[in-house]
């Protein structure tokens, strides 16, 4: 029964979305990416309407209760959250979709890695997947994966390969205090004299969205577009294809 309620939500979240799916590795991206687009908004039709800043066209995967989510949902998927859950997930991805014999893939899920020892593990993955002879470098502005499935690595603005999604706001947005602690970006929950992650994401990013400068995030925000296109001329070419099959 467990297994059963797995595959369904694995085809209505993955196989089946109605909106692109973004799956991020850490618990905030979600707000800080969500913040991003509407800051954004009119530079992104693909991924927002411009007139509404609660309409998004994509959707993203949400982990947990206090995100709006089902831990339920989470545990089920195997998604959790970090990139030893991701790697699982992109592992078993080409095996659950060929157990469904159902419509569906018409949009794509995308995996946003960050650019960091985790990432790397991933990237190895993708090499193996891909069965190809050289380095995945993490470079490429995205990653094709098979069926529905890409993974898209943060681009490595730091030029160290140490990059996370934390380093694309500016130090002026890093620097803030709130009741004289400062940010810690290892730690998702605050302490006494920091505050963490979660902290960072509802009290000065969500809190104070038109005052933060977003412009580092174009680089992201321009992968998923870049995926969005590159995913529809993929559904254009086969079926073209079929076309040509029946005929």
């Amino acid at each position: 029964m467990k297994n059963d309620f797995a595959d369904f939500l694995f085809y209505k979240y993955c196989y089946a979305p109605t909106k692109p799916l973004i799956i991020c590795e850490g618990k905030t991206d979600n707000i800080y990416l969500k913040c991003a687009i509407k800051s954004l908004d009119s530079k992104y039709p693909k991924l927002i309407h411009p007139n509404n800043k609660q309409d998004f066209k994509i959707d993203f995967f949400k982990y947990s209760r206090s995100q709006g989510g089902d831990s339920q949902k989470g545990r089920l998927l195997e998604l959790r959250g970090g990139e030893g859950n991701l790697k699982n997930f992109i592992s078993a991805y080409d095996k659950k979709c060929t157990k469904i014999r159902a419509p569906g893939k018409l949009h794509p899920v995308i995996v946003l890695i960050d650019n960091d020892k985790g990432g790397k593990q991933i990237l190895s993955l993708i090499k193996s997947l891909k069965r190809e002879t050289s380095t995945v470098t993490g470079n490429e502005d995205y990653y094709f994966i098979n069926n529905n499935l890409y993974v898209i690595p943060i681009p490595d603005i730091m030029g160290n390969k140490n990059t996370t999604i934390e380093d694309f706001f500016y130090k002026k947005t890093l620097n803030r205090k709130i009741n004289g602690r400062v940010f810690n970006r290892k730690n998702d929950h605050s302490g006494k004299n920091f505050y963490g992650k979660y902290e960072f994401a509802q009290k000065i990013v969500q809190k104070d969205l038109k005052n933060i400068n977003f412009k580092k995030f174009i680089k992201i925000l321009d992968r998923f577009e870049l995926v969005i296109s590159d995913y529809k001329r993929h559904l254009k070419s086969k079926a073209l294809q079929n076309s040509r099959a029946n005929h």
